[in-house]
């Protein structure tokens, strides 16, 4: 449970400091040199550098249970650092927000948080929020491949993030017209992915059901 819990530390990391970098932003003493778009970047920044800084105090990081997912005789595991332990950590991260949804989405809630203040403080909002879309587009097809099941918690928490954003902060006169239109487009995202992983199956079915001539 300890290091299940500290596998969680970016998730937290992204996600306070995004919602935080929201609730501050507007306020007098919290505006920087050159408005929102610096207080974004600074908000990406000071995610990067705790999550790495939480990442880092893990004191059993080299333990070879991380990453193994049926172990025969875990209680058997020497600890004892090996060349290939940072990248079979670094293994083990990925894997688990890639099956996790719920820190997957808390995960990509604070990074379109700090990317949308990024957006929003640009002079075109609808060119930046366009090249949002067009991230969340593209690591869902990077992914979709995986069948993973933290792929949806990513783009319900992207999505969400950005709505956050920007209805909170940007000049929007009508703020359900970028409700709706992220939740259609996640909706999209998610019915593609959807129809895409029941389609791969049952052609692995087919395939295990032929018989070889």
């Amino acid at each position: 449970m300890q290091r299940v819990g500290r596998l969680w530390s970016p998730a937290f990391a992204f996600s306070v400091i995004g919602l935080a970098g929201v609730v501050t932003a507007p306020l007098p003493g919290f505006q920087l040199h050159g408005g929102i778009r610096t207080n974004g970047l600074y908000v990406l920044a000071l995610q990067l550098v705790v999550s790495a800084l939480a990442v880092s105090v893990i004191n059993d990081i080299w333990d070879p249970r991380l990453t193994e997912l049926r172990p025969e005789r875990p209680w058997q595991a020497k600890r004892r650092i090996r060349d290939d332990e940072p990248l079979r950590f670094r293994r083990a991260l990925w894997h688990f927000y890639l099956w996790h949804p719920l820190p997957a989405a808390l995960l990509a809630c604070g990074l379109s948080i700090s990317l949308s203040l990024v957006a929003i403080g640009s002079p075109q909002i609808r060119r930046s929020e366009l090249a949002l879309g067009s991230l969340l587009a593209l690591t869902v097809g990077l992914t979709a491949w995986r069948l993973a099941t933290g792929l949806y918690g990513w783009v319900v928490g992207f999505a969400m993030g950005v709505v956050i954003t920007q209805v909170a902060l940007a000049p929007d006169p009508h703020p359900v017209e970028t409700v709706a239109r992220w939740a259609t487009f996640s909706a999209g995202l998610l019915a593609l992915s959807l129809l895409y992983a029941l389609g791969y199956r049952l052609l692995n079915r087919r395939r295990r059901t032929v018989e070889p001539t």
